[in-house]
Order: structure tokens, then C-alpha cells, then sequence
């Protein structure tokens, strides 16, 4: 429940009482909202007098303002002259210990040089000579090699059916003795790789049509059974 100035006595009274206990005004609707907004007023102005009035009675605090530029100007150039001045006596004692050194060693050097020079040509003559022998191993073992290499397939071809073939006909390339050595039948092949194949044929007709002979072979059991070629013996067609 909230309190409220009557505005006849200035006395505090309820806000829902009909009339004031101490002087007996009358309330209405119309009264406690002209004095609730009275009071509010009031307060707000009152709030806004407080503020104004610590506003302008807390002096505000000054910062102290310095100089620093100057200074670190200052510092900063006293750093720099320092550090010039270290670095040219450290440079020239540098060059004088230099030029020491290069003066008592100057003979020494030479002598070093020249017992040098003729140690590093017999290292030399001898490192190339040791690089020479092993580049020459290195090559004999690899021709030894391959040439191992070709005998193994020199002797498994003279060992296999297609190599046996050829070692009988040198004038047949070594694919034709393979494809024979397989059975196998294609036209350009000559009468006696189809010999080599299946022996001797089961009969030999020749025919002359004003073409020239032609030549007809045959196998009964073989398929396909009859190949026709001319006299130099190269097969032309077969069925």
C-alpha cells in the first residue's frame, strides 16, 4: 500500500482511503492521480537538483602532463652516439689484429702451400686411379652379368620345341618357328611348316586351270583339312 500527501494537510494518508482522517478532505479518482503525479514531479526534480549539485561541487582531478618527448628524444640520441662510437673502436681493433695475423702468418702460409700443393696432386693422381678401378669393376661385373643373362636364354630357347625347329630350318625367323612350334595356320606359311606341323599330308594333287600348277594338300584328320598354294610352296588359301 503506498502513501500519499493530502493536499489540504500535508499530512501522509493512504491512497485508497475516500477522505483524509486528519482534516477530512474528500478523495476522488481524479485527486490521487493529480497527487501521484505531483509527487513524482517532485521527486524527479529533486533527483535532477541532486545530480546538478554534485556535479559542480566534485572538483574533477588534473592529470599531471610531462614532457616525454623531449626526453626520449634525448635517450634515444645519447643510445645512438654510444653505439657509433663502440662500433668504430670495435672495427678498428679488428683491423689491426688482422693485419697482425696476416703479417706472422704470411710465411707460414706460403710454406703451406707450397708442401700443399704436391700432396694434393698425389692425392689427386691417387683418387682418380682407385675412381678408375672400381668405374672398370663395376663394368665387368655388369657384362658378366648380362652376358649370363643371354647364355640362360640362348640355352632355354635351344631347349624349347621352337628353338629345335629353328635349329633344323636357320632360314625360318624365330616368330615363324614360335607360331609353328604352337600350331598355328595362317596364309604366307610355306608347305613345309605345315609338314613340321602335321607331317606328311595324306595326298598331293596338283591343277592347272592355264593359271599355272596349283597345288592341293590335304590332311583327313586335321581341321581345316586341304591348304592350295602354287610351286614355291607358299600356302594361298585353305578350308
Amino acid at each position: 500500500m503506498a502513501l500519499i500527501t493530502c493536499p489540504e494537510c500535508s499530512k501522509q494518508i493512504s491512497e485508497f482511503a475516500a477522505c483524509c482522517p486528519n482534516c477530512g478532505f474528500q478523495l476522488t479518482p481524479e485527486n490521487i492521480s493529480e497527487i501521484k503525479e505531483k509527487y513524482e514531479r517532485e521527486f524527479y526534480d529533486f533527483l535532477n537538483d541532486t545530480k546538478q549539485i554534485k556535479k559542480e561541487t566534485i572538483p574533477q582531478e588534473s592529470k599531471p602532463k610531462f614532457a616525454l618527448r623531449p626526453i626520449l628524444l634525448t635517450l634515444l640520441f645519447s643510445l645512438i652516439l654510444l653505439l657509433s662510437i663502440y662500433l668504430i673502436n670495435f672495427i678498428g681493433t679488428y683491423k689491426t689484429s688482422d693485419v697482425r695475423r696476416y703479417e706472422n702468418g704470411s710465411n707460414d702460409l706460403g710454406n703451406f702451400k707450397s708442401s700443399t700443393n704436391g700432396n694434393i696432386s698425389a692425392i689427386q693422381d691417387r683418387f682418380s686411379k682407385s675412381k678408375l678401378d672400381s668405374i672398370n669393376a663395376y663394368k665387368a661385373k655388369k657384362n658378366k652379368e648380362y652376358q649370363a643373362k643371354l647364355d640362360s636364354i640362348d640355352k632355354k630357347w635351344e631347349y624349347s620345341k621352337a628353338g629345335k625347329i629353328q635349329k633344323n630350318h636357320p632360314e625360318w625367323s624365330k616368330e615363324d618357328c614360335i607360331m609353328v612350334a604352337a600350331n598355328v595356320i595362317w596364309i604366307g606359311m610355306t608347305i613345309d611348316m605345315l609338314k613340321t606341323e602335321r607331317g606328311m599330308p595324306d595326298s598331293t594333287n596338283p591343277s592347272n586351270y592355264g593359271n599355272g600348277v596349283r597345288w592341293q594338300w590335304c590332311w583327313f584328320n586335321h581341321h581345316p583339312s586341304c591348304f592350295y598354294g602354287g610351286d614355291n610352296g607358299i600356302i594361298t588359301a585353305y578350308n
